[in-house]
């Protein structure tokens, strides 16, 4: 671990995103990834030596016991360091009133998407979950939706059957398969596609019937998710892809937090 004397504070924010098998950081707006599947004690190591040069960080965690060593680290050699989870309703930037028990991901994702001020919004973020969330006109968030994302889908039809495999899925535009394995990787691409299209065009006939969301798509397969995007009735939003759209709300909640 490191030491008190390790650590010099000059710099002014770090965003630290810990997730279930990988930490992201960005610093100097430049992103790193620290997996941890062989070692918790190793990658805050990393962590520390990254990020301990900075003044300000703030931090978005699915994993407390990798989250609480880190911030007890920082917090002992005087650099401030606070959660999204203290700060995200109280500071005001979005209104989550509507919502309840909403996840800081699916928060930080339609914060980083208000930086681009093109309301109202819908994101869409490929993880382990997908999930569509919505933010108004008005900056109000009304929830969203919550499926089983790709690799849950691949892991689940292996667990709950005797036979079928676990594939890693990998991008295509087949509609069917030769064999067991590609079979599979079509009818998950094709489902999860067929949802998110379902999804959309439901939630944009519902909430913004006289107006044409910004669809904003993040998360690691969300490039193979784009590329099936489909819509109707004259409707064509504009899509941008940002993969690290929550990293991007994370320092937009620092800059308010830490200002310089």
């Amino acid at each position: 671990m490191e030491t008190q004397s390790d650590i010099v504070s000059s710099k002014h924010i770090a965003a630290i995103d810990v997730g279930n098998s990988r930490i992201k950081i960005l610093a100097d707006w430049k992103k790193i990834v620290i997996g941890y599947k062989d070692s918790h004690s190793k990658a805050i190591t990393q962590v520390v030596k990254i990020a301990g040069g900075y003044k300000n960080i703030i931090i978005s965690s699915v994993n407390e016991s990798i989250s609480k060593p880190i911030i007890s680290i920082f917090r002992e050699v005087g650099i401030n360091i606070v959660s999204t989870n203290e700060i995200l309703d109280e500071i005001g930037i979005i209104d989550f009133s509507k919502v309840q028990g909403m996840g800081s991901d699916r928060k930080l994702g339609l914060v980083g998407a208000l930086q681009k001020d093109m309301l109202p919004l819908i994101t869409i973020d490929c993880g382990t979950a997908i999930t569509v969330n919505l933010l108004d006109s008005k900056k109000v968030c009304l929830g969203g939706v919550i499926i089983p994302g790709l690799y849950t889908q691949a892991r689940a039809l292996n667990y709950y059957t005797e036979k079928l495999p676990e594939i890693k899925p990998h991008p295509t535009f087949q509609s069917s398969g030769l064999n067991t394995e590609d079979a599979i990787n079509a009818g998950l691409f094709q489902s999860v596609a067929g949802a998110v299209n379902y999804i959309l065009k439901n939630m944009i006939r519902e909430h913004f019937p006289t107006e044409i969301p910004t669809i904003f798509l993040t998360g690691g397969y969300s490039d193979c998710i784009k590329s099936r995007l489909e819509f109707s009735d004259g409707l064509n939003p504009e899509i941008i892809h940002d993969k690290e759209l929550i990293l991007h709300g994370m320092m937009a909640l620092g800059e308010r937090v830490f200002p310089q």
